[in-house]
């Protein structure tokens, strides 16, 4: 993605994601969709989900300098507006 439209890899990832999803594929070629992700995997796929988006918000609650010492002065603000988010979707 980066080499074609110097977009960051995750644009891809999201993109991708998007594509294989239920907004395309499902909608496109639902049992194609269903033979990709069983329904006893969905459970699974939205637990590894929302880890990884509470990964991404404390990423970017670190901000730009991502060094360990970054991570020891921000961690505690970063951590906090990442659990927020993960509280809040939930009610």
């Amino acid at each position: 993605m980066k080499r074609f439209f110097d977009q960051p890899q995750v644009i891809g990832e999201m993109i991708a994601g998007v594509i294989l999803g239920p907004s395309l594929l499902g909608l496109l070629a639902p049992d194609v969709q269903a033979m990709i992700f069983p329904k006893d995997a969905k459970p699974v796929l939205y637990v590894c989900a929302q880890l990884g988006v509470g990964l991404y918000m404390f990423l970017v609650g670190l901000g730009p300098c991502s060094s360990l010492c970054m991570v020891e002065k921000r961690g505690r603000l970063a951590s906090l507006a990442s659990l927020m988010r993960q509280t809040i979707t939930r009610t």
